[in-house]
């Protein structure tokens, strides 16, 4: 019930309106005086003062009703004397009748009240419960986290598009199948956390998602949790999934960045050591040896290096390994298959030429296009050959050798990268080589004029 002034001055205004109106009923209406049941209408109007005001207005009601029917109705007539004991009697008795009456009116009413208070508790909690539910739904269906709920059927009972993409399926088409159905390789840990309670966080995930426009690698990180009430009762198993692709690729370009920064920094070591070893001696033969024992294991498992002498004839100067009977076993090679200048590949046309040759991989096809040799072919074959770069040594416009970096046993290949930091490793040796032979051939000028 309202408990405004505005109303409490109303429940007063009705409950003196209330009396005024039987009083004049009595008075105009029944005719002339009602002696026998002078009280009878005044209990109407206390009822309505007390179930429309309260106990307060009720208690107006009934101060009013007594002395009206004090002064109209109980002998002598319209005066406020009493001149019998049964007037007396009559008055005292719905005094104490009209007050019994506000007394339950008044305790039925705020039965009424609290019925009614309850009535808009339970509406409030309705409507509360509805919006939770609408809420919770649009939190799911916006949610930028994948969610999901499985009974202890292992059951999908919720799951949010995020979460239903993974499978391919609308999330409805998942409701009421078992994990087994839709996602087999979930249900090892979604059955392990249903059975211990145990969590299992941030499980990281990969997923291939098939597409129109091909297939694509993702990554996730998946909570599974078990869902239980106050008293212990377990409903089920809830997950949710983050999607962490964009992060890993950040990852993984930063880690390629690192590796390939490692990588630069190590290919410009190893050009300081070459140029330093370049350039502590002239006797290139040796010099040469040098930079072929560097050479591996840090850019090849084989390498080798090539002159072309005075008499147009190519001499081997290096060959380096980490195993020594290999290096004896390719010299002795080189010795009984010698290259001939006359051959379209191999080392004379590198020389001659100034290209390089690089094979990033190469395939036994490779082998049989280019050795035309059976028993050198089955060598090459032996060898287990991966990647090779052959690359000229060139100065001042003349070809002066030939550099090679073979890749064999370590399973590695060579990049383009690689190729770069051989070439550079080329120009470096073969200047240091024509400065070698431009003081040799100086310092026998030299000598013969002191002769």
């Amino acid at each position: 019930m309202p408990t405004s002034p505005r109303y409490n001055i109303a429940a007063y205004f009705i409950a003196i309106t209330s009396v005024t109106l039987v009083l004049v009923f009595k008075l105009l209406i029944i005719a002339p005086l009602d002696g026998e049941t002078p009280f009878l209408l005044f209990y109407g109007a206390i009822v309505i003062s007390t179930w429309y005001g309260g106990l307060l207005p009720g208690a107006v009601s009934v101060i009013l009703a007594t002395l009206m029917a004090w002064y109209f109705f109980t002998p002598p007539y319209n005066s406020f004397y009493i001149t019998g004991a049964e007037a007396l009697f009559r008055l005292s008795l719905f005094l104490f009748e009209a007050t019994i009456v506000v007394y339950f009116v008044h305790s039925l009413r705020k039965v009424r009240e609290q019925d009614k208070e309850q009535e808009q508790s339970a509406k409030l909690i309705a409507q509360d419960t509805k919006d939770d539910a609408l809420l919770l739904n649009m939190l799911q269906i916006t949610a930028p986290l994948g969610m999901c709920f499985w009974d202890s059927e292992l059951r999908y009972v919720r799951v949010n598009p995020v979460m239903a993409s993974m499978s391919g399926l609308s999330a409805a088409a998942h409701i009421g199948k078992t994990v087994d159905e839709v996602m087999p390789n979930f249900r090892e840990t979604v059955k392990s956390v249903l059975d211990t309670g145990k969590p299992i966080l941030n499980q990281e995930l990969s997923h291939i998602r098939h597409s129109l426009l091909g297939d694509s690698l993702e990554h996730f990180l998946i909570s599974y949790y078990r869902v239980r009430d106050d008293d212990g009762r377990v409903f089920g198993v809830g997950a949710l999934m983050l999607d962490i692709t964009e992060r890993k690729k950040i990852e993984e370009e930063k880690a390629q960045l690192i590796e390939s920064l490692k990588r630069q920094r190590e290919r410009l070591d190893f050009l300081v050591r070459a140029s330093e070893i370049l350039s502590s001696s002239l006797d290139y033969e040796t010099t040469l040896r040098s930079i072929a024992e560097i050479a591996v294991p840090t850019i090849a498992d084989w390498c080798a290096v090539d002159i072309m002498q005075t008499d147009q004839r190519v001499e081997r100067l290096a060959v380096t390994h980490v195993d020594p009977k290999k290096v004896e076993w390719a010299y002795e090679l080189n010795r009984k298959y010698p290259p001939k200048p006359e051959d379209p590949n191999g080392v004379y046309q590198i020389i001659r030429t100034g290209i390089p040759e690089f094979y990033p991989d190469i395939p036994d096809e490779l082998l049989v296009a280019t050795v035309k040799d059976p028993e050198i072919l089955q060598i090459m074959r032996d060898l287990g050959l991966k990647s090779a770069m052959n690359i000229p040594l060139k100065a001042r416009g003349r070809g002066l050798g030939m550099l090679q970096l073979v890749m064999a046993e370590s399973g590695r290949r060579y990049t383009p990268e690689d190729f770069t930091l051989g070439q550079e490793l080329a120009n470096r040796a073969a200047i240091a080589v024509d400065n070698a032979r431009l003081y040799r051939e100086a310092t026998q000028i030299n000598n013969k004029s002191l002769e």
